[in-house]
């Protein structure tokens, strides 16, 4: 049987100017690799229509297939709470561009959670505060390390209780300024799996981000566990 975690970012600023927040899934590398290639066309689709004051906030799933090259012939839409048609339909179009380096030369079908926000923050003046681009990187690149560990949580569980199935858990925390991912918890779980939830959240505790931050961010990541045949 195998595994697969999903993970998907959000994060909600402390100090700053509204600010576009749309994230990626970390998923397996060769998918995250092929899907960050053309993320920068998908969050303008999502910027032009946020500046039109035609969308909000939301999160979309996009499915595809390959064929045994690893090029993308079908993308649809699994599910999404957008509301907005033409970002749908640009997310179909950059998935459809898509290649990905097959190994074993068998046709690929997945399943892409994207989240997409439009926070308003408390203004400070003479605040430096990090752009969009800095953020998303710094988080990501700490998740990306520690995603193996949050995966190991839920397969060593499920060792020991086959009848587990897929969920997700909420946590929020703090990046302090030092880097240093502090004051995690459990804001809300679907999986009702206290050792889980207990090791997910000392997981995150480990985490730093690399370089200072101007302010404190408070973020809410949910985590996302599926078991799949």
């Amino acid at each position: 049987m195998g595994k697969k975690l999903g993970i998907v970012p959000i994060l909600f600023f402390i100090f700053g100017c509204p600010t576009l927040w749309a994230s990626q899934s970390a998923q397996d590398p060769m998918i995250q690799q092929g899907v960050t290639s053309r993320w920068s066309f998908i969050e303008r689709c999502y910027q032009n229509q946020v500046d039109q004051g035609l969308v909000g906030d939301g999160k979309v799933v996009a499915g595809f297939k390959t064929n045994e090259k690893g090029r993308v012939t079908i993308s649809w839409i699994e599910s999404s709470t957008l509301g907005n048609q033409l970002v749908e339909r640009c997310i179909m179009t950059q998935f459809r561009k898509l290649k990905f380096e097959i190994r074993n030369g068998r046709p690929i079908e997945g399943r892409y959670p994207m989240v997409f926000a439009v926070t308003q923050a408390k203004s400070t003046p003479r605040q430096h505060v990090l752009s969009n681009n800095e953020i998303k990187q710094l988080v990501d690149e700490a998740v990306q390390k520690t995603w193996p560990k949050f995966r190991k949580c839920f397969v060593r569980e499920q060792i020991s209780n086959p009848k587990l199935t897929s969920g997700e858990i909420v946590v929020q925390f703090v990046v302090e300024e030092s880097g240093r991912i502090a004051q995690t918890s459990v804001q809300k779980s679907s999986l009702h799996n206290e050792n889980i939830e207990t090791c997910v959240v000392q997981k995150f505790d480990t985490i730093r981000v690399s370089g200072r931050l101007a302010k404190s961010i408070h973020g809410i990541y949910p985590i996302t566990f599926t078991v799949e045949p």
